[in-house]
């Protein structure tokens, strides 16, 4: 009986071997630290893995670094976790005098043809929500010539989109957000 038992241990462990031997690993880059979103990404913050090859798992792999050092974070990032092209954007840099601000878009208002990073908007008032001091309209325009630094897409087209302004226009933007009136004019650079 012992032997049996022996030998069927002897068996399952060398299928379990062949198996593990038969199945590709390929390197991956995984986060070595902690990193917290907003967080401009180093070398030292990342490490190399080796993962199956199988699954179809999204990662970015060894000759990728270039192409996540020096990006920020756009969600908190665990150790262990594999990076993707998806968690990392280019470094929205502020000088002085400006600010970033966050919009929540539906369809219609944003331009149709889409927006993307580096895009030249203006922030404007819709006219039905525009204030009005003693029958003198004012400007619609909140910010002027402001660069979008990201966009997310979201559900049902709605586009999660920041833009950096000056900052004394991004507080009005962001002071008018709440409304849902506000609309992104493409303009040239």
């Amino acid at each position: 009986m012992a032997i049996g038992l022996l030998v069927t241990l002897g068996f399952a462990l060398a299928a379990l071997l062949a198996h593990l031997g038969s199945v590709s690993r390929v390197p991956a880059l995984a986060v070595a630290g902690d990193v917290d979103r907003g967080e401009v990404i180093t070398e030292s913050d990342i490490s190399v893995i080796h993962i199956a090859s199988e699954g179809g798992v999204a990662h970015l792999g060894r000759g990728d670094l270039g192409r996540v050092v020096g990006q920020t974070a756009l969600v908190d990032l665990r150790a262990g976790t594999l990076l993707t092209a998806d968690v990392v954007a280019d470094a929205a840099v502020l000088e002085d005098g400006q600010g970033i601000v966050g919009l929540l878009l539906d369809p219609g208002q944003y331009p149709a043809s889409g927006i993307a990073t580096g895009d030249m908007v203006h922030v404007v008032r819709s006219a039905s929500e525009a204030p009005e001091v003693e029958s003198e309209p004012s400007d619609p325009v909140i910010a002027r010539d402001a660069t979008v630094s990201a966009v997310e897409e979201l559900s049902g087209d709605q586009r999660l989109v920041s833009i950096v302004a000056d900052e004394v226009d991004a507080a009005a933007v962001a002071a008018a957000a709440g409304a849902g009136s506000l609309r992104l004019v493409m303009v040239s650079q």
